[in-house]
């Protein structure tokens, strides 16, 4: 698979709901877990996000304090989403044999950044972690999700497993119309990562931004900002989506949440004119950008056909559009 063609393409496709388009990337995979050995390095190939491979098997757990868990099961692969609200972010979040047994697999040994609601990843598992494996899908119930957060009491808060049926994981990249479509050859500060491709989805209030994130090439992405900037042009950060300086742990390939206190007359602006606007994603490597990309408002109803894909001149807007109301910004 050309990752570049079929990122850009099927993540364009997707931008509308309604559209029914599946939302895809592809990445490789550099990280650990409770056992160094557990995760193998090879690539994960992440368009069937949505739809869900034959013989997947989908554990759930809810967790006190607004938090969920969901896993998709997948031979040696597990899928993770974390979601959470109306309480700080976890500090870290691993899988426990019962409530006093000991760590299976760590799924974010770091905390999260505060603006950061939900989290998407993968991990692939070594021949050596199958047992595990198979116990957890013969008796979910002995398995429990185990959120740390020093806020909340004891510490930590768990929730066991349970199956449940088909998830939809794209379901967290669904936050608004204002579209970018990033890749290193679109930095223009410095050399971005030519690996390096996202798409990053926003919506926004009358001073706040929700945003969606996904990439692939990139490892631990440090933070995502949008900027204000034309084509060519570095520009002024406008809102700190996420701010992570050590980095994101590397099995994550997508991130959702929102960010308050933004300039309403940026927003204002950026809904006026997304083009002068882009967004950036940052490494520790490429701290000037790995990629860039314009932001442009999806179209009402695009198709795999009719979207093309963007280079650092097109997917550019061509009319002016009129900003929402004060109130509420779709």
């Amino acid at each position: 698979m050309k990752g570049r063609t079929i990122f850009a393409a099927v993540a364009l496709g997707a931008v509308v709901v309604a559209s029914g388009v599946a939302y895809a990337a592809v990445t490789s995979l550099h990280s650990t877990t409770a056992a160094s050995d557990q995760v193998s390095h090879a690539a994960v190939d992440l368009s069937d996000v949505t739809a869900n491979p034959a013989g997947s098997v989908f554990l759930e757990a809810d967790l006190p304090g607004h938090a969920t868990v969901v896993l998709r099961i997948n031979r040696n692969r597990i899928m993770y989403e974390v979601t959470w609200q109306a309480m700080m972010p976890p500090m870290a979040m691993s899988l426990r044999r019962g409530a006093t047994g000991p760590t299976e697999l760590n799924l974010m040994p770091t905390a999260m950044p505060g603006t950061i609601t939900a989290v998407l990843g993968v991990i692939n598992l070594s021949n050596g972690s199958m047992g595990m494996l198979n116990q957890l899908l013969g008796n979910p119930g002995n398995y429990d999700a185990y959120l740390a957060n020093p806020h909340m009491a004891g510490g930590a808060m768990r929730g066991g497993f349970r199956r449940i049926g088909p998830f939809d994981f794209d379901r967290i990249l669904h936050v608004g119309q204002l579209v970018s479509v990033d890749s290193g050859d679109q930095v223009v500060a410095a050399a971005g990562n030519m690996n390096a491709h996202a798409t990053v989805f926003i919506g926004a209030g009358a001073a706040s931004l929700r945003y969606a994130a996904i990439w692939d090439g990139v490892n631990s992405p440090t933070a995502l900002n949008v900027n204000v900037g034309t084509v060519g042009n570095v520009g002024n950060r406008v809102a700190a989506l996420f701010q992570a300086p050590h980095g994101l742990n590397p099995t994550i390939i997508a991130v959702a949440g929102a960010v308050a206190n933004v300039s309403p007359k940026a927003i204002a602006a950026m809904w006026a004119n997304p083009a002068a606007f882009h967004t950036s994603l940052v490494t520790a490597k490429f701290q000037a950008g790995a990629a860039r990309g314009q932001l442009f408002l999806a179209a009402a109803t695009p198709t795999m056909t009719t979207m093309p894909k963007p280079t650092t001149t097109r997917m550019m807007p061509t009319t002016t559009m009129k900003p929402p109301t004060k109130t509420m910004m779709p």
